[in-house]
């Protein structure tokens, strides 16, 4: 007898998957500093592509610095860190308008402001997780204090705001900028780390000689993507 195609959807084992999610990629980076202890412009950076913008914004205690793009994007601002200047706080744009000569600036008189910026694909519409902020009058190291984001295939942010110069992050995270400390300026550094399973981070910055510094970090949302169901073809 010639038989039909019947497509049966395996509902049981449908039932049992979870959503999984896509990857977050870096796109690009930059950072940008003040020559003259005020606001500035940065280079323009190419953000095409990028769903997620992420900046680290250093300023001195008791002076305003207001960050803003060429792109008219609307920043969120995380927690910013109290008691040690330089102050530091993370900043993030989810479903940004992005494209060639995006540039960063940063309005304030006197604040010494530095920033630096990361750009990313493949991050959740609502992209925020959780914030950890800390602060340092001593030493060449600090931690932003321990994260374990709430669920699987995160980026982790991480930044360093410091009176010295930022060197270097551990624990697995790839500084991608480090903009040393000047006359006119606080040094500062950002760094990420994609996570494939969620587990509790906690890096350490190191800087040259002993310094005053801020360090934040942020876990942000990859995008969530629904399996296909199974189908079991019966004839």
């Amino acid at each position: 007898m010639r038989g039909k195609w019947f497509i049966v959807p395996l509902l049981l084992l449908c039932l049992s998957l979870q959503s999984a999610h896509g990857a977050v990629a870096l796109v690009t980076s930059t950072t940008a500093r003040s020559t003259n202890s005020n606001g500035f412009t940065s280079s323009g950076i190419n953000t095409t592509g990028a769903n997620l913008i992420v900046v680290g914004v250093v300023r001195l205690t008791g002076v305003s610095a207001t960050l803003s793009d060429s792109k008219g994007n609307t920043y969120t601002a995380g927690t910013e860190t109290t008691g040690v200047t330089p102050l530091l706080r993370l900043y993030y744009c989810a479903s940004p308008v992005v494209g060639t000569g995006h540039t960063f600036t940063v309005t304030s008189t006197g604040a010494y402001p530095a920033i630096a910026v990361l750009a990313f694909s493949g991050a959740s519409t609502s992209p925020a997780d959780l914030h950890s902020e800390a602060t340092s009058a001593s030493g060449n190291t600090i931690q932003p204090g321990s994260i374990t984001p709430s669920e699987n295939s995160c980026v982790l942010v991480t930044a360093v705001g410091s009176n010295s110069n930022p060197q270097n992050i551990d624990n697995g995270f790839t500084a991608v900028t480090i903009d040393p400390a000047g006359g006119a300026a606080f040094g500062i550094g950002i760094a990420h780390k994609i996570q494939t399973t969620a587990t509790a981070v906690n890096p350490t910055w190191t800087s040259s000689g002993q310094v005053n510094a801020s360090a934040v970090m942020a876990s942000f949302k990859a995008t969530a993507v629904k399996p296909l169901p199974p189908f079991l073809l019966i004839r």
